[in-house]
């Protein structure tokens, strides 16, 4: 089941959509993540690449829980309805009413 929330620095307005997950829905995700094709960047002028953010794909490769420690944390994101906190969360950021977008990492996924 997921749920709104605000974000933990500022703590207004109900901006994420919070989509919990429990160990056994993670584990065949991560394994989904792996096996899907990716590309390479093309860095150019415009749009440098990042030699800082990791891309998730590269991330769940160094070892699938490294994803619960980083851009699936789910610290601070208790479900308000029963209070439990969920093994990985992925947290959407709803940029218009109807479209929203991850926020918590990079992929190189095609």
């Amino acid at each position: 089941m997921s749920y709104f929330s605000r974000p933990v620095t500022t703590r207004v307005g109900d901006d994420y959509l919070n989509c919990p997950m429990d160990e056994p829905a993670t584990t065949p995700s991560m394994t989904r993540l792996l096996a899907a094709e990716k590309v390479q960047p093309k860095e150019s002028k415009d749009r440098p690449t990042s030699k800082v953010v990791f891309p998730i794909e590269v991330m769940a490769n160094v070892a699938t829980e490294t994803m619960q420690f980083g851009p699936l944390k789910p610290v601070g994101l208790e479900n308000p309805k029963t209070g439990e906190r969920a093994y990985a969360v992925v947290q959407l950021r709803t940029e218009t009413p109807i479209a929203p977008v991850t926020i918590s990492w990079d992929s190189r996924l095609n």
